[in-house]
């Protein structure tokens, strides 16, 4: 990038490092980035050590991160409303497989029902949801207040079954 008093310009590297970038978000592998951008593949191993380029990249990930959590939220909100409708509707099958459904999702029936159902406030397990960045679990969800207080290293948070009304799952 050549910075002059009253603009910047990207230099051909620049634009080629941004490829790079989206390549690499995009789960392809250096081979792959190489042979797409007509680069040797030593320069993009050069690339990926330089600290300007780490920060694009990092801050190119935060941002499909952070999109995905939006759109898994969203998601989220979608079969939750679609099981409220299934459960108050008028359809009697629907609203039972529905009810079971949620039932076998937090282990009070199915095989593991006797292992998993809480008992008073026994707390359970929560299945974490999140994206690999950086070789870490990124969550999609962010933490709540509860999985604040469990810490930066806890894979999974527990709750107890009065959590399970409000809370969201946990996340890695």
């Amino acid at each position: 990038m050549v910075e002059t008093a009253e603009t910047t310009v990207e230099t051909p590297d620049d634009l080629a490092q941004a490829a790079f970038i989206e390549l690499l978000c995009a789960g392809h592998t250096i081979k792959e980035c190489a042979a797409g951008l007509q680069v040797g593949e030593r320069t993009l191993y050069r690339w990926k050590k330089d600290e300007r380029f780490k920060k694009k990249y990092d801050e190119r990930c935060c941002e499909l991160i952070e999109d995905m959590r939006g759109r898994f939220t969203k998601l989220v909100e979608l079969a939750v409303s679609a099981y409220e409708a299934a459960l108050t509707g008028a359809d009697m099958v629907a609203r039972q497989r529905a009810a079971a459904d949620v039932l076998r999702t937090y282990g009070m029936i199915g095989d593991g029902a006797q292992s998993q159902a809480p008992v008073n406030d026994e707390p359970i397990e929560m299945i974490p949801i999140g994206v690999e960045h950086s070789g870490k679990v990124v969550p999609l969800i962010p933490p709540n207040e509860a999985d604040r207080n469990a810490g930066p290293d806890s894979s999974t948070t527990q709750h107890s079954a009065n959590d399970l009304g409000g809370s969201r799952p946990a996340v890695g």
